[in-house]
């Protein structure tokens, strides 16, 4: 059978078309952290510039694009609180959300804290994280997926009021439960990111930090900074400044490398925060602890790392 010299016009097209989608997504790790650069048309990038003090730090720019996607988070996801701050915004953009999918069946989602994904058909309003969320579906049809090309739904949940500078979480089990019984099932969870939108031609960047939050405490992990020399023994410093509203610097003194465990509690002994759990180096170190969703009191710290322990008190005050 003789194949007309259109036929493999077209399949050469079609082979190029595969081949674009497929590269459009860049992925990777950092600090701990899943991240996803999506860019279909134009340029755009994703680099990690506050990543050493906060490592759910990014920074993403983008010029004349048909579509980017990007931001950090986790591959899988999981049904948790995520905690954001949007530190800077600048040019054009579509919507800043905690974006996902999950497989079997394949769902792409949206929680919308600014900007907006309003599209499709309303399903009602949602209140969660001391704000109302209009929740829509929408069909997508032989568009790009985590699976190639697809037919798929999108389930929405669109706010949009978030201000930058900003902490703020989404309970996502609310999200996810409200979906299920007014949309429908959801199915293994996949990548989970912290995401800036933009399309049709936009060009901008945008800074944020995303972790899980823990007893809303923002953020409940962070990398400490250390200073040169070696102390002649252990210490734990007094916190500062303090009082503090909100953000304080925690630090603690090692003579040897250790096993650092340093948590957080509150005036009831409830555990709020663990900023160590991990292996420390010798020398002079300071964990910043940020408190934004807690309530003015008193808090305590307490520091183990070998036989060594040690408490002290600390005094948020809004």
């Amino acid at each position: 059978m003789k194949i007309k010299t259109t036929s493999f016009l077209l399949l050469a097209v079609l082979l190029v078309v595969l081949l674009a989608q497929q590269s459009n997504a860049s992925t990777g790790t950092d600090h701990g952290f899943f991240w996803q650069c999506y860019v279909s048309g134009g340029s755009a990038s994703i680099s990690f510039p506050g990543a050493g003090t906060y490592p759910g730090n990014f920074a993403v720019t983008w010029s004349n694009v048909g579509d980017v996607v990007a931001g950090k988070g986790w591959n899988p996801g999981a049904v948790r609180t995520v905690g954001y701050n949007i530190g800077s915004l600048n040019g054009s953009y579509n919507n800043f959300s905690v974006y996902g999918w999950t497989t079997s069946p394949l769902i792409e989602y949206y929680v919308c804290e600014k900007g907006s994904v309003a599209s499709g058909s309303a399903v009602g309003s949602l209140s969660s994280d001391g704000h109302t969320y209009t929740v829509y579906k929408h069909q997508q049809v032989n568009q790009p997926s985590i699976q190639g090309t697809a037919t798929f739904w999108q389930y929405l949940s669109n706010w949009g009021g978030a201000s930058l500078g900003t902490n703020n979480s989404v309970t996502l089990s609310n999200h996810f439960n409200f979906w299920k019984s007014h949309i429908g099932s959801m199915g293994a969870l996949n990548l989970q990111i912290l995401a800036v939108e933009a399309y049709g031609g936009k060009s901008g960047n945008c800074n944020a930090t995303v972790w899980s939050a823990s007893g809303n405490v923002a953020p409940p992990q962070q990398e400490a900074t250390v200073t040169s020399g070696v102390p002649s023994g252990f210490a734990l410093g007094q916190n500062y400044p303090n009082p503090f509203n909100p953000t304080t610097n925690i630090t603690f003194a090692l003579p040897e490398d250790s096993f650092v465990s340093l948590k957080v509690y509150n005036s009831l002994g409830e555990e709020i925060a663990d900023l160590g759990g991990k292996e420390y180096s010798a020398g002079q170190h300071s964990v910043p602890f940020k408190a934004s969703s807690l309530a003015s009191g008193v808090y305590f710290y307490t520091i183990k790392a070998g036989q060594y322990t040690s408490t002290k008190k600390m005094i948020l005050q809004k």
